[in-house]
């Protein structure tokens, strides 16, 4: 999946900018450079298109994320050294950050304030009562919509079960974390709880959709204290239903005073997720652990995985997999039932 990379607003720091797009390397370590901008530091620096970026300043890159990271706690002006590997060959080279030109946001922010804008307009058009409803219900899921972290990396899930269980995808967690293994659950009010695997079911490399291995994590959040956390309850597709994805879109979410803006890793939680809303279109025909929701001709944006589709009650009938134009593919409501209930299949 391309992603822009953006960075942080954060601090009084005149946060860094590299000034490249890219996705992850599908075929080992790093991250694939898709674009350079033109005159932006990655250009000077020499970095090139299909360029795969493997470490900054010795730090491993192993995703987009990664990437966004570690730029995201510099600011502009500092250096930073790339370990870069063009045709076969390994390369370093310096780059010193620059700051993002003036009305450069890389679309993401803008397009995100259209969906919430989108969605508002969807909710003014509702009946009083269906409308109060329905606003409640969006609070509620957005209490329990979490940050997952993983090091300098991590995605979306959802609290269930009285706050007993939160759910994530698979790939948010590959080649880092197990069953049995722990990572972090981050609330909205910035709460932060570990979580341990119970059932991991992921494949990666594993491209022929109707044969690859459901997307899911279902992990015990560990709360030694007995602390109130926020959940919401598993519900039903409606295929003309309104729906809303919840997630934190390539780390974005929004401040009280109503700004977009981009977590880096020290600053994953204490903000509500941001709300895009589809419309669900049933099952991939042939392919019984997928649902299929319908959004604006647009890839869904990396970070979200993981994150809830809700219906209009505020339950979860899917998990954020992956996207392409026109529509988001999510882990079934069933199929979260089914290993709740029996576990990851046997291999």
């Amino acid at each position: 999946m391309t992603c822009a990379l953006l960075s942080p607003v954060w601090g009084a720091a005149e946060p860094g900018y590299l000034g490249v797009s890219c996705e992850k390397n599908s075929g080992g370590k790093g991250v694939v450079v898709t674009e350079v901008v033109s005159s932006a530091p990655a250009d000077k620096a020499g970095l090139r298109k299909d360029d795969i970026i493997e470490a900054v300043d010795g730090k491993a890159v192993n995703s987009p994320d990664d990437l966004r990271a570690i730029i995201g706690g510099k600011s502009a002006g500092d250096d930073a050294s790339l370990a870069v590997k063009r045709s076969g060959k390994k390369l370093t080279l310096a780059v010193k950050l620059d700051r993002r030109p003036s009305g450069d946001t890389g679309g993401i922010p803008g397009y995100l304030a259209g969906q919430e804008k989108k969605l508002q307009g969807i909710v003014e058009r509702m009946e009083k009562r269906d409308r109060s409803a329905f606003e409640t219900a969006l609070q509620r899921a957005k209490e329990a919509t979490v940050r997952i972290r993983v090091g300098t990396s991590g995605g979306s899930g959802v609290l269930i079960d009285g706050g007993k269980t939160v759910l994530t995808v698979g790939h948010n967690l590959e080649g880092k974390v197990g069953v049995g293994g722990e990572f972090t659950t981050i609330l909205t009010d910035g709460r932060k709880f570990k979580s341990r695997v119970q059932v991991y079911s992921y494949k990666g490399g594993d491209w022929d959709i109707r044969k690859r291995t459901p997307d899911l994590v279902i992990a015990e959040v560990i709360n030694p204290k007995g602390d109130t956390l926020p959940s919401i309850d598993l519900g039903e597709p409606e295929e003309k239903g309104l729906a809303v994805l919840l997630g934190y879109p390539l780390m974005h979410a929004r401040k009280k005073d109503g700004t977009i803006f981009w977590m880096s890793a020290e600053h994953f939680g204490g903000y509500p997720p941001l709300a895009v809303p589809s419309k669900p279109a049933g099952k991939e025909p042939g392919v019984p652990d997928i649902l299929v929701a319908l959004i604006d001709p647009v890839e869904t944006l990396e970070g979200a995985s993981g994150g809830p589709l809700i219906n209009r009650k505020g339950e979860v009938i899917g998990l954020i997999r992956a996207g392409d134009t026109g529509h988001v593919s999510l882990t079934h409501v069933e199929t979260i039932r089914r290993f709740l209930k029996e576990g990851a299949p046997k291999k």
